[in-house]
């Protein structure tokens, strides 16, 4: 029994194509990147919020907390940061951040987290 729902769960997700880029919740845009500048409100690994030019608070998880504990990045309150990625309802899914530190690439154009690939630190 577990066998067949793991199987046709397994069918179900690839049935739909491309898995990272399909979004189960509604306002997901996966096809078109959005790209978002604001100022660090605050900067606790992984989470990130900033504060856009017309006031809007954004939160955005930035991936796994062992990933930055790694980097060891240092974001402080009202640096610039650049944050390209996709839309999904509130929540912004991070590709790259671009900070006075340099740019950072956290997933590839399709939307796979590097840090699950095994990626080396020189493709971040």
């Amino acid at each position: 029994m577990i066998v067949r729902l793991s199987f046709l769960i397994l069918v179900l997700i690839f049935a739909n194509g491309n898995v990272p880029l399909r979004g189960a919740e509604r306002g997901c845009c996966w096809r078109k990147k959005v790209l978002v500048v604001g100022r660090v409100v605050e900067w606790r690994p992984p989470l990130l919020t900033l504060r856009t030019s017309s006031g809007k608070m954004l939160y955005i998880r930035m991936g796994p907390y062992r990933f930055w504990h790694r980097l060891r990045l240092e974001l402080n309150p009202g640096e610039k940061v650049l944050v390209k990625g996709w839309r999904c309802g509130e929540v912004l899914i991070p590709e790259t951040l671009e900070s006075p530190a340099g740019r950072l690439r956290l997933r590839d154009e399709r939307g796979w987290p590097l840090w699950r690939r095994g990626s080396s630190e020189e493709e971040w």
